[in-house]
């Protein structure tokens, strides 16, 4: 009889929130560090990894991956990825739309009618001789003996209110472990009853994961470490104790003789079925390490992290190199731009701090940039002026005269530099928003001058943009405009811009395109706070989402220089917050989003082809995966700079209407 275990539960729940791209034009680019796996599945020359962002194939072991077709309701950004399972020729995909079916190695999907509820996410499949048996998040067991076509509730009332956290098989019965319950269960009837299993695990172990390896199962406990027990054994030996006593299992996976075990933020493998493990070097902090899926293909063993990419070894565990070549990166970029060939971003740290990474001669690989950088700063944006490159920092601007190799601090540093968010160039000048106002360099950056005259005494200034001889800056007091390459400037005096922040500007055409919302008072303990409130990430301390009650956003645009402005609402949705603007030719991009109380949301890309007249938000280029940073245009497309998914590009060709 054959069976399999195949429950590979997603591990990284921030990447829950993170789904795929919409329609698949948008090329992936990576990004610093490494793709978060979600599951793994092996079938002899093929492997599969699924990611927030799709399912991807490789059939050469890693060495190369290519995105496989779309799974279901993913193609409209809106699933992600928790388990794979290979049942012979059979790929299934449990996501949290459902579960899909590929007969072709992933080209093709169909869905697999589970029926269940909205709100319910399919966990994880388990193949038992001739049934298949579903896990759902939030209780419950479904079970088919067609191959999928016809589910049934299978072990009523055991699960109806527990978390079903995995399923496994050894000979005809099945077993079961329920989040943080005090036991295993078991079905010798193919899943219609379940009783506790006796032996009963020893007192304060409760249960995360339960896996069969060989003739044994194995019980990974939320702070008693993990506990194995022979097929027909009568008590449960501790196993791993080199661990230590109270360690918890948050990450357990077997395949045949090989089990994978994640212990605080560690990796441990076992080759012999958990009598004896050893400890997982993989990767460059392999004591911060959270493991988060496991395969094996041959000779090869596979493991995912949630934040590390993909590792393949050749050697059962000795040796460890990373396979992540066309995966999508998780990083957090904050810019991107560009010097020949060399591509270079701007990132920041989920927990603080950040840097610059180059990815050199249209390569795949991030490569951390030159020394000289703040070790604890962050990057606010980047710039690319002729072959010098400039960075903007909260601890002022750096520049690069060798491509990022080293940096030194530049402009003005009394009393102390100031956060820079944005930068315009202007011929050989260079402009420079910061959060005490505007810099000015004639000489591509090598030093700084201050220019206050016509600006209000330390106003922020989010960005800037140049409009003919014009050159417009975006700041949270209104929007100014200098007539002489930014040496003076004065207040743009408009109904529409009463007490108004601006975040974006852009031109296209003779139309300036510009994201607002109106001014919020700000104040700490009632205690009134300026514009120098270390508002450089263009995200309000306050929360703005039209939901809950506070002022609007809107794009307003304006065809005679700024001195009026109009509000454009055909095509958006009701309620938004522009992120930012960018423009190529008579087109105009806006990725929108929502902000709320610790995160944000992507809430689209919308493109108008009219100059920000309409909009739509049905065009190749739609993405709703994660909220994008900064767009930049250039002539081989339209670059992404994203909130936790790397870079992307985009082709000019997403941009043509299509014919009718």
């Amino acid at each position: 009889m054959r069976s399999r275990i195949a429950v590979i539960l997603c591990a990284a729940e921030v990447l829950a929130f993170f789904p795929r791209p919409s329609i698949g034009q948008w090329v992936n680019l990576g990004g610093p560090g490494g793709c978060g796996v979600q599951a793994l599945a092996a079938n002899g020359s093929y492997l599969f990894v699924g990611t927030a962002f799709g399912i991807f194939v490789s059939t050469d072991d890693g060495g190369s991956w290519n995105a496989a077709g779309e799974v279901g309701s993913a193609a409209l950004g809106q699933a992600a990825i928790t388990s794979l399972v290979i049942s012979a020729a059979d790929l299934y995909a449990c996501t949290s739309r459902g579960v899909f079916l590929s007969t072709d190695y992933g080209a093709t999907w169909t869905s697999v009618p589970t029926d269940l509820p909205v709100d319910q996410v399919a966990g994880g499949l388990l193949e038992a001789g001739s049934f298949l048996y579903l896990s759902v998040w939030g209780g419950g067991v479904r079970r088919s003996a067609d191959r999928g076509t016809h589910w049934m509730p299978v072990g009523e009332g055991i699960f109806d209110d527990s978390d079903l956290s995995s399923l496994a098989v050894l000979g005809e019965v099945v077993y079961a472990g329920l989040d943080y319950a005090d036991n295993v269960y078991y079905s010798k009837d193919k899943g219609l009853t379940w009783v506790p299993l006796d032996p009963k695990l020893p007192d304060q172990a409760a249960v995360k994961y339960v896996v069969a390896s060989g003739r044994r199962l194995l019980a990974g406990t939320s702070s008693n470490g993990i506990f194995m027990i022979e097929d027909g054994g009568t008590a449960w030996t501790k196993v791993g104790t080199d661990w230590g006593e109270s360690a918890g299992a948050e990450f357990l996976a077997a395949k045949g003789p090989n089990v994978l075990a994640g212990i605080d933020d560690k990796a441990y493998l076992s080759t012999d079925s958990g009598t004896t493990w050893k400890k997982v070097e993989i990767g460059r902090s392999p004591d911060d390490l959270r493991v988060s899926s496991f395969a094996v293909n041959g000779p090869r063993l596979f493991v995912g992290t949630a934040e590390d990419g993909l590792f393949r070894s050749d050697d059962l565990g000795v040796t460890w190199t990373p396979v992540n070549a066309n995966l999508p990166s998780q990083a957090m970029m904050i810019d991107i731009a560009r010097i020949g060939t060399d591509l270079f971003g701007g990132t920041r740290k989920w927990g603080g701090g950040g840097s610059v990474f180059i990815r050199a001669d249209g390569g795949a690989g991030w490569e951390p940039a030159g020394s000289g950088l703040p070790e604890e700063g962050y990057i606010n944006c980047l710039e690319a002026v002729g072959t010098k490159l400039l960075a903007g920092t909260d601890k002022g601007i750096f520049f690069s005269e060798n491509r990022g190799r080293s940096w030194r601090l530049t402009g003005p540093d009394e009393p102390e530099p100031a956060a820079v968010s944005c930068f315009e160039v202007v011929g050989r000048s260079v402009i420079a928003g910061t959060s005490g106002g505007v810099l000015l360099s004639t000489d591509q950056g090598r030093s700084w001058s201050a220019a206050k005259e016509g600006l209000p005494e330390s106003v922020a200034v989010n960005c800037l943009e140049t409009f003919g001889t014009l050159l417009f800056a975006g700041t949270f007091r209104g929007i100014f405009v200098s007539r002489d390459r930014g040496e003076t400037w004065g207040p743009i005096v408009a109904d529409a811009l009463q007490d108004a922040h601006c975040e974006s500007i852009a031109t296209v055409g003779k139309t300036l395109a510009a994201g607002i919302f109106p001014r919020k008072e700000k104040s700490v303990g009632g205690r009134p706070l300026d514009d120098t409130n270390k508002l450089i990430l263009n995200i309000p301390e306050e929360p703005i989402i039209d939901v809950l009650g506070y002022t609007k956003h809107a794009i307003l645009l304006s065809g005679d220089e700024g001195r009026s402005w109009a509000e454009v609402v055909e095509g958006l949705p009701d309620g938004f917050i522009v992120s930012c603007l960018a423009a190529s030719g008579s087109n105009l991009f806006a990725a929108l989003e929502n902000r709320y109380k610790g995160g944000r949301s992507s809430l689209g890309t919308f493109l108008s082809r009219d100059g920000g007249v309409s909009w739509t938000s049905e065009w190749p280029g739609q993405w709703r995966a994660t909220p994008i940073n900064r767009l930049r245009v250039a002539k081989d497309g339209i670059y992404a700079a994203t909130e936790g998914a790397g870079v992307w590009r985009l082709p000019l060709s997403a941009l043509k209407k299509p014919v009718q």
